[in-house]
Order: C-alpha cells, then sequence, then structure tokens
C-alpha cells in the first residue's frame, strides 16, 4: 500500500480512499490479529469486521481532514509518512482489511521476538498486586546490560525499542547523561530501561499520581541502587493540584488522570522548582493527558528543546493534534512516528 506519497490534500484524499476502500474489499488478513489484547474473554474477533468502528473512523477522518492532513506534512521522514498513512488506513478498515508495517507480529513464527526469548528471564514476583496483567521478576542480561525489575514486560522496549527512534542517521532517544522526564511511569519498566541507559551520570524522573504503582515503582528503584531513579508521585498536566496519590486496588495502566482529584503538576514547575540546569529527553505515556502536559511545559521545550516521544493513540484527536501544536510553535525540526503494535495502539511521536 502507498507506493507513492500524496504531496497535496486533495491527493491525499484520494489516496487514502482508494487505497483503504480496496484493501476492505480484496483483504481478508484474519492472522493480523492480537489475542491476547482483543480476546481476554475468550471471544475470537479475528474474523469479524466491525462496520460500527469504520463508519465511526470514516466520519471523523471526514471533518477532520484537514488537520490530519497538516499533521501528515509535518513529518520529516517518508518512512514516517507512509507509516502514518497506514495508521490512518488500519483506522478505517480495520485488521482485516490493513497490516501495519513493522517488523514484528503476535506469532509464534516471529524470529525476532524468538531471538529476544532467549535471553529473557523471569520467575514469579513476590509483588502481590493485582492487575490486568501479571507481575513477574525479571533478571536477565541484554546487550551486554542487566535489567532487574519487577513488571509485566519488558519487550516493547528491548525488543521493539519503544521510545528509542533510530532511522536514516536520525537518533532520538535516551542516551548516557542525559536527564530524563519518564511521564507515566507506571510500574517502572521504562524507567529501569532508562536508567540503564543514561548510567551514573543521568538521572531519570518518573512520575506517577497512583499510589499502587508508586509502590511497585520504589520496589523497582530500590532493587537498582545502582540506577538514578528519582520518583516523583505527582502527573503531569497543564495546571497544578495538591493532592494524595491516588488509592487504588489493582495497577492500572491505562490510568488517566482527566477529571480526577490526582496530584498534578507542570512540567515548567517541576524543572523550576527542582532547579534543573537541563532536561535532555520527555518521555509521555498518560493516557490522554499528553497534550495538557506539553500545554504545561512550553517555557522547558523552548529553553533546553528536550528530545521527545509522545504517545499520540489515546484520543483519536492525538493523531494530529499532537504534531500540529509542536509544529505551529518552531519549536522542533524534525517530526518522525514510530509504531510498536499490529493493531492502533502504541504510535510514537519524535521530535528534535
Amino acid at each position: 500500500m502507498f507506493n507513492k506519497l500524496p504531496e497535496n490534500i486533495n491527493d491525499f484524499n484520494s489516496i487514502i480512499l482508494r487505497e483503504t476502500i480496496a484493501a476492505i474489499k480484496l483483504n481478508r488478513f484474519s492472522e493480523n490479529y492480537d489475542f491476547c489484547r482483543y480476546s481476554k474473554d475468550g471471544i475470537d474477533r479475528s474474523t469479524i469486521f466491525d462496520v460500527e468502528s469504520s463508519e465511526k473512523n470514516f466520519t471523523w477522518y471526514f471533518l477532520n481532514l484537514q488537520r490530519i492532513y497538516n499533521a501528515y506534512s509535518a513529518l520529516t521522514d517518508n518512512t514516517s509518512k507512509r507509516l502514518y498513512l497506514h495508521l490512518l488506513a488500519f483506522r478505517l478498515g480495520g485488521h482485516l482489511s490493513v497490516k501495519i508495517p513493522v517488523e514484528f507480529s503476535e506469532s509464534k513464527k516471529d524470529n525476532l521476538w524468538s531471538n529476544y526469548q532467549k535471553f529473557e528471564y523471569s520467575t514469579t514476583s513476590e509483588i502481590k498486586i493485582q492487575g490486568n496483567n501479571t507481575i513477574r521478576h525479571f533478571d536477565f542480561e541484554y546487550e551486554g546490560t542487566r535489567y532487574l525489575a519487577d513488571v509485566t514486560h519488558l519487550k516493547h522496549y528491548l525488543h521493539r525499542k519503544q521510545y528509542f527512534f533510530n532511522r536514516n542517521k536520525v537518533s532520538i532517544e535516551p542516551k548516557n547523561g542525559d536527564i530524563i522526564l519518564d511521564c507515566g511511569a507506571c510500574l517502572g519498566d521504562t524507567a529501569v530501561v532508562f536508567g540503564n541507559t543514561v548510567g551514573k551520570k543521568g538521572k531519570v524522573f518518573a512520575f506517577d499520581p497512583v499510589d499502587t504503582h508508586l509502590q511497585v515503582l520504589r520496589y523497582n528503584a530500590e532493587q537498582n541502587p545502582d540506577l538514578n531513579i528519582e520518583i516523583i508521585p505527582t502527573g503531569v498536566s497543564n495546571n497544578c493540584i495538591d493532592a494524595d496519590p491516588i488509592l487504588s486496588e489493582k495497577f492500572n495502566p491505562g490510568f488517566n488522570s482527566i477529571s480526577r482529584h490526582v496530584p498534578l503538576q507542570t512540567i515548567d514547575k517541576f524543572v523550576n522548582d527542582k532547579d534543573l540546569k537541563n532536561v535532555n529527553f520527555i518521555k509521555m505515556d498518560i493516557e490522554g493527558s499528553e497534550l495538557f502536559a506539553l500545554e504545561g511545559a512550553l517555557k522547558t521545550l523552548e529553553t533546553f528543546q528536550p528530545k521527545l516521544a509522545i504517545s499520540i493513540y489515546h484520543h483519536f484527536d492525538d493523531f494530529f493534534s499532537i504534531i500540529n501544536f509542536l509544529k505551529e510553535r518552531s519549536l522542533y525540526t524534525f517530526f518522525g512516528i514510530g509504531h510498536y503494535t499490529i493493531h492502533k495502539e502504541e504510535t510514537v511521536l519524535y521530535c528534535a
């Protein structure tokens, strides 16, 4: 799909509609389905075409065509543009019609995954906190680094390299000595990976407003005393709320602070209060609050121009609004995207 990249909005609209409608008519990718993610209730939806969702998504597309095209046009490299078109077509046509061009799959035949599994080792965790997935105790060496953490998985960050963008000699990723803001740290999986990457000369500030997550975060920080991780018990947004971390019986990676009374602060206030002399990298996976958090970080972005890795998939409008918000402020010259599943989730915007 999309051998030709559109150069104007009319061409864009024509190519998207033609390619997507042809895919819906001609394709039947029943294997292009994540059973673990979408069949937790035991119902096999791999052969179902969701007409209602497709109708809603086409309506969203037509209502926002200009803004979607602006976001597409902001992307710097052709690989990102082609990926953006595929992701858009996937939203419109669904898994039966469109395969997102990623190197991995959810199949046992995935050779890259099989190679990673030779290294990954985990045992039963002593942490008994419940959630949608099971916490495991990971302790293994991968590419010369030991990873020790009690989390649900590390595959996205080590095997699929989520938050580590390297393409066509462009590198947007944490480096040794970097100061990192890990916004949406949850159980600490990314904090541990980032901590190993930046080394003792760097530092990871791990933000989360949920008490259950903070308990596990602290546990992971304590079992990695050589990693420079500081836990910040708040979320990030465009305003500040003084409150205690929210109590929860279970951990919830999908927790959203919108319309909840949870501790929040702006990144600008945090950087000012900490008197940080630099911020090198900001990662955000905060379940739909990313645009608010960026609004509260404009001074930091203007002052330090940190590399960004921002999730843009939680709300449909995030797919264009976050890209356009940053592009309109002329803070960055490179905009690229990566995607880390075979379905619509885990799209990351990289800026430098």
